[in-house]
């Protein structure tokens, strides 16, 4: 998993403390990025968790962010995270990847997200169809371009 602080200082702790507290995450794979050069971050507390550090000296994009810790990636899934995540309940990333698993050629998948007053945010985009896709760069006549970053809750790696 990956999740990028840009002065998120006690967001990213409220964050790191509930992953910590759950059993089923206990030594999964968290790669923290300090985006301002000047952040504090102590991972002590967050013992369950294995915590790899990046502290970048200038700030990085949201792109550039996540492939860097995407590179340091050793698990089959990669799971991108917002600092300002909060868990209701269990953890929902064994569920998800116990989904993933069992649909074929499923290689992106992400919960619901629910705003802190109980309504799905618009956290899906209706033109992002495969269909949509195709229709798009029909109609485009640029050179292709690879795609450089991707924002998913859980992407399978092929490893």
């Amino acid at each position: 998993m990956s999740v990028v602080s840009h002065g998120h200082g006690a967001m990213l702790e409220t964050l790191l403390a509930q992953l910590n507290r759950e059993p089923g995450l206990a030594g999964v794979q968290l790669i923290v990025t300090l985006n301002l050069a000047d952040e504090q971050f102590d991972a002590t507390p967050y013992q369950n968790l294995s915590i790899k550090l990046i502290r970048n000296a200038q700030p990085k994009g949201f792109g550039a962010n996540h492939n860097a810790a995407f590179a340091h990636c050793r698990n089959a899934w990669f799971g991108i995270l917002n600092p300002d995540l909060r868990l209701e309940g269990n953890e929902p990333f064994s569920a998800l990847i116990e989904t993933a698993v069992s649909i074929p050629n499923l290689g992106l998948i992400a919960p619901s997200v629910v705003s802190s007053d109980g309504h799905f945010e618009d956290s899906v985009r209706a033109n992002l169809t495969p269909g949509s896709i195709l229709l798009r760069r029909a109609k485009r006549h640029d050179a292709e371009r690879a795609l450089a970053w991707g924002g998913a809750s859980g992407v399978r790696v092929g490893r």
